[in-house]
């Protein structure tokens, strides 16, 4: 066996930029990649495994006119993720397997009063088949123009890691970081979080 990994990514770009159909399609890059490893597994089997998305600031701080609200945010995941799969894995791979897709939460430099971008994240990775969140960026080490420390990008590189192991290899559910519940009594505010 043989594992191919590609770099398709564009910085500084919003959800909407890197949607199929944009102008220009930079989603032609993921069908680019996919048709490359394709070509070169000639006669073995080739499939598209996982799919890591991460993306989020440029909408978080509407730049581009990109979406910023929770639902507006999270209507353009499900696109992304459905295009995805019918283009790129369906078509471009030709597998009926459906891949995982991997995520994060924005943070930092990019957050918010409302966190609507963060949290559409959080509302797409848990309740979407077969995606899932990684971590949050905000206990990661940062800067102040937004951009995470070296040692923030390895902290997040090895938790991507961690939950890949977690799912293909460990062959467990994984289900990130998050709270559940939220309890207020006088000046005290209890929450319980989900602790992988």
């Amino acid at each position: 066996q043989m594992l191919l990994a590609s770099a398709c990514g564009v910085g500084g770009r919003t959800l909407e930029q890197l949607s199929r159909g944009a102008w220009p399609e930079l989603f032609n890059r993921l069908r680019e990649c996919v048709a490359a490893g394709r070509a070169a597994a000639g006669a073995r089997s080739y499939g598209v495994v996982a799919l890591l998305l991460l993306q989020g600031e440029h909408n978080a701080i509407g730049a581009n006119n990109g979406a910023t609200g929770r639902a507006a945010y999270l209507a353009l995941l499900r696109r992304f993720h459905a295009d995805f799969l019918d283009d790129i894995v369906r078509g471009t791979a030709g597998q009926s397997t459906i891949p995982a897709m991997f995520t994060y939460q924005t943070g930092g430099a990019y957050a918010s009063d409302d966190m609507a971008v963060p949290q559409a994240q959080l509302d797409f990775a848990l309740s979407t088949q077969g995606v899932f969140m990684a971590a949050p960026v905000y206990p990661l080490p940062d800067r102040p123009t937004g951009h995470l420390r070296a040692d923030g990008y390895r902290w997040l590189g090895a938790q991507f890691g961690k939950v890949l192991t977690t799912l293909f290899v460990e062959r467990r559910l994984w289900r990130p970081l998050h709270p559940i519940a939220a309890a207020g009594s006088g000046k005290q505010v209890l929450v319980s979080f989900h602790v992988p």
